[in-house]
């Protein structure tokens, strides 16, 4: 079955923080210290048929070359291909008509929704379950986290293949033929990374405790994340070679664990 392939814009100027999130999920945040313009494929962040997307928007300090700027935020989904492109678009400070003067202030949050093709597979951590948990998340969140830290840390490829398969799946069934996603083409590229040293950011509890597991899609899925607004995992390259690593995790409940997914 052919689905419309999409793609998604998000431009974040100066002068403000943001997070982008579609059907509570987010995709971008940026801390507003640069222009920052992202361009992806975006089919495996949408539901089919109706879709949700929320603009968090937040005084954040002024680099010192734009202290006049704030913004702008402009989210674009577009198709690939064909006649009418845009599918959605919403722009920061444009979307201020919609609300009365006195609250065009900040923090400022704004949710729209549009419509995509209801041929679009379904996310797997739509069939999860939805349960309850706080910041802290529940151990077995807190283990995924060590396991994918491990990994990385030691290299070892066949257990980074493991613990991301069902992140590797997603990409095969919404970019079934993009051969870069296929399991041969991710172990290839794995093995030369990890052919190379990383220094890895300590996860050990004094950091383990600083991570932040947000329950988001109604408690389907654990968005892990740091509270001083790193990521979750952090790297960099001893020889530079590869830069840096920098990965949120997306966990949902598959065969009874935690799974990465996204």
């Amino acid at each position: 079955m052919t689905t419309t392939p999409y793609l998604l814009r998000m431009y974040q100027g100066t002068g403000v923080a943001v997070r982008a999130l579609l059907d509570d999920l987010p995709f971008h945040r940026g801390d507003g210290q640069r222009n920052v313009t992202v361009s992806a494929p975006a089919n495996h962040l949408l539901l089919p048929g109706e879709n949700v997307l929320t603009l968090e928007i937040y005084k954040a300090p002024r680099p010192v070359e734009a202290l006049a700027l704030e913004g702008p935020v402009t989210f674009t989904l577009m198709v690939q291909e064909g006649d009418t492109p845009i599918v959605h678009q919403v722009d920061w400070p444009s979307i201020y008509a919609e609300v009365p003067f006195e609250e065009r202030t900040l923090p400022f949050v704004h949710s729209s929704r549009f419509l995509v093709d209801d041929r679009l597979p379904h996310p797997i951590y739509r069939d999860s379950p939805p349960l309850r948990f706080d910041l802290q998340g529940l151990p077995e969140q807190r283990d995924a986290v060590r396991d994918f830290y491990r990994t990385f840390q030691e290299r070892d490829v066949d257990a980074f293949l493991e613990l991301n398969r069902y992140k590797i799946g997603e990409r095969q069934r919404f970019y079934p033929d993009n051969p870069a996603y296929s399991v041969a083409a991710q172990r290839a590229q794995l093995v030369q990374d990890f052919g190379h040293e990383w220094h890895v950011r300590p996860l050990d509890q004094v950091n383990l405790e600083e991570l932040m597991f947000e329950s988001r899609a109604g408690g389907r899925v654990a968005y892990v994340t740091r509270a001083d607004g790193g990521c979750a995992i952090e790297a960099v390259a001893a020889d530079d070679s590869r830069g840096a690593f920098a990965n949120d995790l997306f966990l949902t409940l598959r065969d009874g664990r935690w799974r990465v997914f996204r």
